[in-house]
């Protein structure tokens, strides 16, 4: 199983090829400008509002208190236009914020990630783009550290249908192979390589593969005989 401190690898692994964007400096201008007239109660309660009271609590060191106002706000907060996109914004936000939060605190949000895998259960359709498949491979990483193999699967496998450019689910998949019975890492780890050439260098360098380097070797002919046009599974002439 993994343990904290190989989760937290991995958790970085994930904003590799996926970084979120920060707010534009003209949200902060609107923050003000809503403020000197009155009207900071109204502006905090639309999508950008909010997303700027959670960046100033967090630039003060309260990423609790911001992981909270989202949690509460995406429990029950219907946005206008796009709501699904808006929605798994501030998921992603959220989870980003969660992970960033050192060992120390874990047992002051404890809760708050139970809401987030529970937020992540009945979160609105349609599940597609780069901030669902980043949500749904962070809560399998937690998933997977709690024990629950089944639905840290579930979930990678939403990441993958999510973002099918994004190499990442698969290669997390390939891991899971190399410590769960009925998925074969070799298939994963090709997969995320095909779509990103920088994760064959990952996989050499990851501590749990290298425990494991007869997969290794198997990915990299497996990659080198699809370069030359070749299949690994082809019978040759006798």
């Amino acid at each position: 199983m993994y343990d904290y401190d190989y989760c937290k690898y991995h958790q970085r692994l994930i904003g590799v090829h996926q970084k979120a964007e920060n707010s534009h400096p003209l949200l902060q201008g609107l923050h003000n400008l809503f403020t000197v007239i009155g009207l900071k109660a109204f502006w905090q309660k639309t999508f950008y509002g909010l997303k700027t009271q959670v960046e100033e609590l967090c630039m003060h060191g309260q990423q609790i208190e911001a992981l909270q106002l989202l949690i509460e706000r995406l429990n029950r907060q219907h946005f206008w236009l796009n709501h699904a996109v808006k929605w798994w914004v501030l998921m992603r936000l959220s989870i980003q914020i969660a992970q960033d939060l050192p060992k120390s605190t874990l047992n002051r949000v404890s809760d708050p990630i139970q809401h987030l895998f529970k937020l992540g259960g009945y979160a609105p359709m349609p599940w597609r783009g780069e901030d669902v498949a980043y949500s749904f491979v962070a809560l399998s990483l937690w998933s997977f550290e709690l024990g629950k193999t089944q639905k840290a699967i579930e979930q990678v496998n939403s990441a993958i249908h999510a973002d099918i450019s994004w190499g990442y689910p698969e290669y997390l998949l390939g891991c899971y192979g190399l410590l769960l019975e009925g998925i074969e890492p070799v298939t994963h780890f090709v997969k995320a390589v095909e779509l990103n050439w920088n994760f064959l260098e990952r996989l050499k360098q990851d501590p749990l593969c290298q425990q494991f380097p007869d997969v290794i070797q198997a990915v990299t002919a497996c990659i080198l005989a699809k370069q030359n046009g070749e299949s690994m599974f082809s019978k040759n002439e006798i």
